[in-house]
């Protein structure tokens, strides 16, 4: 029997991230928060969107058996905003770059100058939040993912010396330090 008042474990807290009925208010809310920055919203999801458009032609047209019909689609005008979709990755990377460096100078502007262990926190931090989520993403590409992948296009992705899935298997620590070019590692996920 759990009572309100009877602190929760670390896995319910951690479970409760990820409960519908604790985050449908947070999704789906409006309220701005003081010092938002609004037109990011709308950058974010114009850039979103023609990632996911462009990402559903690469993988529709992977497996297009007329060259004839590729040659003539990439020949129209309209199908230039789905061709020339690399500045929505670009749009992201400067997002996170003008956020790290806005949240950076509020707190500099807040706190006066950092001292070298706030500087050496704020690194440790922002490593942390980067490698996470890379990391799984190699586990997924590197282990998992030959036992959930099959059909047509699994072949050209899983066969061969240099597949993403093989080098992410065999060189997946060159990425815990972000030090794969040196390292001379092409191939997996991060290069």
């Amino acid at each position: 029997l759990v009572t309100k008042n009877q602190p929760k474990s670390l896995l319910e807290r951690f479970l409760n991230c990820f409960a519908l009925q604790r985050t449908m208010n947070t999704l789906f809310s409006t309220a701005t928060k003081p010092g938002q920055i609004l037109c990011l919203n709308g950058i974010r999801v114009l850039s979103i969107n023609w990632v996911v458009l462009g990402h559903t032609y690469a993988f529709v047209l992977t497996n297009l058996g007329d060259l004839a019909y590729f040659q003539e689609l990439f020949n129209r005008k309209s199908f230039m905003i789905v061709h020339n979709g690399f500045p929505s990755v670009d749009s992201f990377f400067t997002l996170s770059g003008f956020l790290v460096t806005y949240l950076l100078l509020k707190n500099l502007t807040k706190r006066g100058a950092f001292s070298p262990l706030q500087w050496l926190t704020f690194y440790v931090h922002r490593y942390i939040r980067l490698t996470a989520p890379y990391l799984v993403a190699i586990l997924l590409e590197g282990w998992l993912y030959r036992h959930f992948v099959s059909g047509p296009m699994a072949q050209g992705v899983m066969v061969g010396p240099a597949s993403a899935h093989d080098m992410c298997e065999k060189y997946w620590f060159t990425d815990l330090l972000f030090r794969k070019p040196l390292a001379g590692v092409i191939g997996t996920l991060g290069a």
